[in-house]
């Protein structure tokens, strides 16, 4: 077994290998606002509610799609696709409520911020809800 040693300047394969990748990254993040933290945050909550959205009108669809003369088959296949929308709903309100959490750490008691972030939710609401009326 080799000894662990300190590498010398020279033998690293790369310029930001190491410590100047730490610091680098610090530095990096130190520079990242507060508001730019909240718009990553605000655009994955985008996405988990568009893929929430996506796949309640194609479970939507398919129920609809299905022969409807109400026979055991018809009743069990609708039920368990309204289930699969359901669970899959509540994984992604988890989603958003975890990302929502990590938005608020961030923005700690600045009133701007708490007022962006609110506004842009609220959008997101809108926006999705609209796709979904317009969908189904």
């Amino acid at each position: 077994m080799m000894p662990n040693r300190i590498k010398r300047l020279d033998e690293f394969q790369r310029i930001d290998e190491g410590l100047l990748s730490s610091l680098l990254g610090g530095v990096k993040n130190f520079f990242i606002s507060k508001k730019g933290k909240v718009e990553n945050i605000l655009k994955k909550i985008k996405e988990a509610r568009n893929e929430e959205v996506s796949n309640a009108i194609s479970i939507e669809k398919e129920i609809q799609g299905l022969s409807k003369d109400n026979s055991p088959e018809y009743r069990f296949t609708s039920s368990n696709l309204r289930r699969q929308e359901r669970t899959y709903s509540a994984l992604k309100g988890q989603e958003i409520n975890s990302l929502a959490k990590e938005a608020r750490s961030i923005i700690d008691e600045d009133p701007k911020l708490e007022a962006f972030f609110a506004s842009e939710m609220a959008k997101i609401e809108v926006e999705t809800k609209e796709i979904l009326i317009k969908s189904i």
